[in-house]
């Protein structure tokens, strides 16, 4: 019947969701050829089968904006889902929700859009309840779709703060979809009303965070844990509280509605850190001892909680020590069946591997490793007419499989690829700041090509530039210039004095002022950290290091949260022919599927190594962002995932025991660059950073005896003899004696 609707041929089942039978066809041409709806629920395996053979121009539909082919797009969205049984509730609310992922680049697990309708995969209709904490009313909605539900959360969290302050949301469901890219969509809602909004999604542990500002909502949705996201942007605003009131939002209030959640989270056992929760908080609330009080007494623990942030990160300490110590009875996971499987996202080391994406560069034979197209020019379908690709500087499929894989790694709608991470940071800052007297703002420890094009190229393009310790937020806040600074640049950790600065904060602030933001993630990866995450616009890596991680090819990749600001990117890099070429495309696509490996090992070497130079007694500083007295340690590993990444640099107060050191190292290659399975060692001031002129070296706290070293994946002991037997001679020379290693 449905296979006659669609003129589909007659293979195949109808869905219904109470049957919870699949509907799919076995003839690719007979998909491919339907220009009404199509609806498909296949299985998960099928699925990556049947969505390739369906055009993509849904996508461009939705990105490109234009209102007719919206509501195309809607009607045949809606459609699709009436077929699927769903009610005209429920259609309008996962249609406007779908869609909203898709503008972000970030899907939902439950259904993608097509061509001509929705893809359904999993279980999205899963019998779910809805609850407030016992201080509240109690709603009820069996059977419901989960969008339905969370939609009925938000619109009763609003109300309710609207008339109280403030209101707390339980959602207690058994359905299993993570609603990942969809989040924002709800938390918009309620900001849009004036409301700063929670939304926490359990089951895949991610949280949208949507701020009320003088123009759109500022929306933040966390990759990882609740905690880490809380802690981050508490900690923003916390620096942030001296900046003045006349800001776009109140960093008092924002901090005010994280501890609140957070301290929820830590007092009661209504909501645990894997709850589906609804938090709306008026900005101009200013104590919610209340509400907390209410919801301590749920629980056994303390009847009142302070709000002040070391009260916080006491609280959330003690969360974690009460998980992690929790005994088995009280943290045994239900056992595992058929209704209860929890799906989760892929982690990044699967991701690699096997890419989750899909592009529109398909392999017809299915290789078990991407294709190679080695070629210059394609032949196109007519005289009039161009197929997808025609000139390989203008696009080739296998630069398309590396972007689009790196774009997914990262959460971006779009990623582009440059022939070298210089000609990607260059392409980034036209984008931000193409025009005379436009104004960036970098900080003072940055690699030593980015000090060249910013100091030489850009300046004389007109461009002025404003050097800063971004470990000091008042000096870049002093630095940016409202209405004239565009971009604002990160590097951390800093290359090569190895400082940590706080991604969140600055983009915070940077998007007060309406400047864009830009995070050179070459040290880190997305492995480690994912600063659009974060709330970047742009972040740079130099594929050159750890994606290609061999040592054999040169390549920049940049990734994008909006698509027009990609497209701007992209035009640069065709107009001036700054592509990637295929076969180093072929590399770096080869590089991924070992990166994570890779980095781990480099990570653990590297924490070896820093632990042994800073009982050396030639060492008088080692800056690795893993130490725990490192300065910004904390903020580093909130930020990064937890790894102090395998980049480390150290003085030793002697320029000449430094170079001896270097030079008589057996296993380390003294080589520009970082990121290789090699071991690397070098004098930034005499290598890499030699562009910097002394002086200006001199002012940014830069001494020539710095020795940066890029652990490999050789075994640890050996790198830590060959350090040894480098120091002796001078050691013996001095009388001293080398660390005892335990």
């Amino acid at each position: 019947q449905i296979a006659t609707q669609v003129k589909l041929p007659t293979r195949g089942t109808r869905h219904s969701r109470a049957a919870g039978n699949s509907f799919s066809y076995t003839t690719a041409p007979a998909i491919k050829s339907a220009k009404q709806i199509i609806t498909f629920a296949p299985s998960q395996n099928s699925m990556e089968l049947y969505r390739p053979l369906v055009c993509q121009s849904v996508k461009n539909k939705i990105c490109n904006g234009i209102s007719n082919k919206i509501d195309i797009v809607d009607s045949y969205c809606k459609s699709s889902l009436q077929l699927l049984d769903y009610t005209a509730e429920e259609v309008q609310v996962i249609t406007q929700a779908i869609t909203y992922a898709e503008r972000k680049g970030v899907k939902d697990e439950g259904f993608a859009l097509l061509e001509d309708g929705v893809l359904k995969g999993g279980n999205s209709s899963s019998s779910v309840s809805f609850t407030e904490s016992p201080q509240f009313d109690t709603i009820s909605s069996n059977g419901a779709s989960l969008y339905l539900l969370l939609q009925k959360a938000i619109t009763n969290a609003t109300t309710k703060a609207k008339q109280s302050g403030s209101s707390l949301v339980i959602v207690n469901s058994t359905s299993n979809d993570s609603l990942i890219g969809s989040l924002g969509f709800f938390a918009e809602q309620a900001a849009n009303e004036g409301l700063i909004t929670l939304v926490s999604d359990g089951p895949s542990n991610r949280l949208a965070l949507s701020v009320p500002t003088t123009s759109s909502p500022l929306t933040l949705t966390s990759p990882s844990c609740l905690e880490s996201l809380l802690l981050s942007v508490v900690s923003s605003s916390s620096s942030s509280s001296s900046s003045s009131s006349s800001s776009s939002f109140l960093p008092a209030s924002l901090s005010l509605a994280l501890r609140l959640a957070t301290s929820l989270l830590s007092t009661t056992s209504i909501l645990q850190p894997s709850s589906r929760f609804v938090l709306t908080v008026k900005p101009q609330i200013g104590s919610h001892q209340a509400l907390l009080a209410a919801a301590a007494s749920a629980s056994s623990n303390e009847s009142s909680v302070s709000l002040d942030n070391d009260a916080l990160l006491k609280a959330l300490k003690a969360l974690r020590k009460k998980q992690s110590r929790a005994s088995p009875s009280t943290c045994k996971a239900p056992e595992r069946t058929a209704s209860t499987k929890v799906k989760k996202e892929l982690s990044v080391a699967t991701k690699l591997v096997h890419p989750s994406y899909n592009s529109k560069a398909v392999d017809p034979y299915g290789g078990s490793m991407p294709p190679l197209w080695q070629t210059a020019t394609f032949a196109q379908p007519g005289a009039t007419t161009f197929g997808e690709y025609d000139y390989t500087r203008s696009g080739n499929p296998t630069r398309t499989l590396l972007e689009d894989q790196f774009a997914a790694l990262e959460g971006a709608v779009r990623a582009l690829s440059f022939t070298s991470g210089m000609a990607a940071l260059a392409a980034a800052c036209r984008c931000a700041a193409g025009a005379a007297g436009d104004h960036i703002v970098a900080g003072d420890d940055i690699y030593g090509g980015t000090s060249r094009l910013l100091s030489q190229s850009l300046f004389k393009s007109g461009i002025a530039v404003t050097n800063v310790d971004m470990t000091n937020l008042d000096k870049v806040r002093a630095a940016i210039i409202p209405g004239k600074t565009k971009l604002v640049l990160i590097e951390t950790p800093t290359n090569p004095r190895m400082q940590v600065l706080d991604i969140v904060a600055l983009c915070a602030m940077a998007k007060e002022a309406g400047a864009l933001t830009c995070v050179d993630n070459s040290i880190m990866a997305p492995v480690f950290q994912r600063p659009l995450d974060l709330g970047a616009d742009i972040c740079m890596t130099s594929g050159t290091k750890f994606v290609g991680g061999h040592g054999d090819v040169t390549l920049g990749l940049l990734t994008f949260k909006d698509l027009d600001l990609a497209k701007k990117a992209y035009f640069i890099q065709n107009a001036e022919g700054a592509g990637l070429a295929p076969f180093d495309c072929w590399l770096a696509l080869r590089g991924l599927k070992t990166m994570a490996l890779r980095m781990e090992r480099s990570a653990e070497n590297c924490a070896k190594l820093a632990n042994y130079l800073v009982q050396h007694p030639l060492v008088q500083k080692v800056n690795y962002a893993g130490l725990r007295n490192h300065p910004g340690h904390e903020i580093h590993m909130r930020q990064s995932g937890g790894s102090g990444g395998s980049l480390l640099s150290f003085t030793t107060g002697d320029l000449e025991v430094s170079k001896a050191v270097v030079e008589k190292t057996k296993l380390f290659k003294v080589t520009v660059s970082f990121g290789n399975v090699n071991s690397l060692i070098s004098l930034p001031c005499y290598m890499s950073h030699a562009s910097i002129p002394a002086e200006v070296r001199a002012a940014r706290g830069l001494p020539d005896d710095l020795v940066r070293i890029s652990a490999g994946i050789e075994d640890a002991e050996d790198l830590i003899d060959d350090l040894e037997q480098a120091f002796a001679p001078i050691l013996a020379a001095r009388g001293l004696q080398s660390p005892k290693r335990g």
